[in-house]
């Protein structure tokens, strides 16, 4: 048995921020659009469309879109990196997370 004793806070950050980021590419984008459309059929008494213009309101939408791969890799960075550094405190009283390795001859 191998005991993981120390996550480094770094690499915790930089994976914790591309997950986080990775995933907001991919969900966000859906996210967005229905944030939109139901923005656009909630506000049609304010003829918001006629006001703006439908380049206006998609361009707001993009810029969100981008804002939130951002905000969500720092976010995603910063919660993972605490989450390392609490693991480490703990590691350190009580003990790390115990794995087993076992080498894969099949592939040598």
């Amino acid at each position: 048995m191998q005991v993981v004793s120390k996550i480094n806070i770094g690499s915790a950050f930089k994976t914790g921020a591309m997950t986080t980021m990775l995933m907001w590419l991919v969900i966000g984008l859906p996210v967005m659009a229905l944030v939109g459309f139901s923005a656009s059929s909630n506000m049609a008494s304010l003829n918001l469309e006629e006001q703006m213009g439908f380049a206006a309101i998609a361009s707001i939408i993009c810029v969100a879109y981008v804002c939130g791969v951002l905000v969500y890799a720092a976010i995603g960075g910063v919660t993972a990196a605490l989450a390392a550094l609490f693991y480490n405190l703990s590691a350190r009283w009580f003990g790390g997370l115990k794995v087993e390795l076992v080498a894969d001859d099949a592939k040598a």
